[in-house]
């Protein structure tokens, strides 16, 4: 029982963190919303089997002006997902006062068209 209470749980959680990942970009190039769900052994987006290819960007130690260019690289090696790590010490420098400008604009990171 407990097994699959993570199991449950494990999934849940990949599907927010897929759609996540996905619905941001699609809504940013002004593309029609899709149906993302998770079938018998396959991820599926619109009914169609969906192999994630995922990389990682901590969009801290990247220069903001090479955002973009980053994700057109990460493109371009067929990746489809990309997920971005978030220091936390990089935001809430002081306890209590956090910072989410500038470099550490993570929200504008993720708010990037894909190229």
């Amino acid at each position: 029982m407990q097994v699959e209470r993570i199991g449950q749980w494990r999934r849940s959680l990949v599907l927010l963190v897929i759609v996540g990942a996905i619905m941001p970009w699609a809504a940013a190039r002004g593309q029609v919303m899709h149906r993302f769900t998770i079938g018998e052994r396959d991820f599926l987006l619109d009914g169609q089997r969906l192999q994630i290819r995922c990389g990682e960007i901590h969009f801290a130690r990247v220069p903001r002006e090479y955002w973009q260019h980053r994700l057109k690289l990460c493109k371009a090696m067929g990746l489809n997902t990309v997920c971005a790590y978030l220091f936390w010490n990089y935001h809430e420098w002081s306890q209590g006062q956090f910072e989410w400008s500038g470099q550490a604009d993570a929200a504008e990171f993720c708010r990037l068209p894909i190229p």
